[in-house]
């Protein structure tokens, strides 16, 4: 699906001018167009929402997302005296989450809610291509274009919004742009997403249930007892099933049990697998609109791909074993 990033950084926090600074150039960007008592008010109350993000240029920089274009004077004051800001982690056993991303999440749009909390389902540093995770969220039916806008047109807008208010940062590999989330932004994600979204690690206590319906696996062997068979035993309402990593899978029987399971699947990875025959079960799959077939050994598809009748994305990429593709029998 992706790769790591191999950079890491590790932000010191701002004097208290600097972060001013850095909200005023984000959320007053627009500022020639208020009026010159109603900008000195925003400027007060945004002095005092900067002081509480405590020098993280990470706060400060979601803070401006959130308010940056908007001239009511009330809203910037209901969210200088949010109960958030006062909120203590309640459960010890996550990671401590600053409130200001809890602010920022609970003022997103729920569209927006749904699409931020699953990339959950990705590790920490992983790189996202924007068109990529488009194409997962429109496999799953979470965007909703308005008027003559394309799906897909929506879903980019949609990303842009999460970008703007830092749910992602935006960097370079070898000129390329790619997308990562800050690992507090991560979790956060982990953590308003759980049990819906979760990893499933080797011989690791995860936080998979029956409820869970977006499942990424960093599981070596995907044909052992557990946790890969546990959860299509268990939960056949799965509408998302990846494999996270660039690692090399042994799938074994794996795939044919899965097929006849999981009947509600939307997005289904296979790549980066020792997979060398995919069974023409895969047909059962009739939900089925995302399908990763990328860096595996198998040599031939089965026609049975053509009766996945509302298949969107179909991907083969590294296929240096692929000699033929599958023919349309009608």
């Amino acid at each position: 699906m992706g790769i790591q990033s191999p950079y890491s950084y590790r932000l010191q926090h701002l004097p208290e001018a600097e972060c001013w600074s850095l909200f005023e150039k984000i959320a007053f960007k627009d500022s020639n167009i208020l009026d010159g008592g109603i900008k000195k008010e925003l400027e007060d109350i945004g002095r005092e929402i900067v002081s509480k993000c405590g020098g993280m240029p990470l706060a400060v920089k979601v803070m401006g997302g959130l308010l940056c274009c908007n001239v009511n004077v009330n809203k910037w004051r209901q969210i200088l005296r949010s109960r958030i800001w006062e909120l203590e982690e309640e459960n010890n056993n996550r990671p401590e989450i600053p409130p200001v991303l809890k602010l920022s999440y609970y003022y997103l749009p729920s569209y927006l809610k749904q699409c931020y909390e699953y990339c959950s389902i990705f590790p920490k540093a992983y790189v996202f291509d924007r068109k990529e995770l488009v194409k997962l969220w429109m496999a799953e039916r979470f965007i909703q274009p308005i008027g003559q806008t394309s799906v897909e047109e929506a879903g980019i807008e949609y990303f842009d919004v999460l970008l703007m208010r830092s749910f992602f940062q935006l960097f370079n590999i070898d000129d390329k742009v790619r997308y990562r989330m800050h690992d507090l932004v991560h979790d956060l994600a982990v953590s308003v997403s759980t049990p819906q979204c979760c990893h499933v690690k080797d011989n690791k206590q995860c936080t998979f249930s029956e409820e869970s319906r977006h499942v990424s696996l960093l599981c070596q062997d995907l044909d052992s007892p557990t946790p890969t068979m546990h959860i299509i035993q268990k939960s056949n309402k799965l509408r998302t099933l990846l494999l996270s990593s660039e690692d090399l899978k042994s799938f074994g029987q794996t795939p044919d049990k899965m097929f006849r399971s999981l009947k509600y699947i939307r997005v289904l990875d296979l790549s980066s697998s020792s997979l060398l025959e995919l069974p023409s079960s895969i047909k059962e799959l009739k939900l089925l609109r995302y399908l990763d077939l990328s860096r595996n050994e198998i040599k031939l598809l089965p026609n049975a791909i053509c009766e996945l009748c509302n298949l969107q994305t179909l991907k083969l990429l590294g296929r240096v074993w692929l000699f033929q593709l599958p023919k349309d029998p009608r």
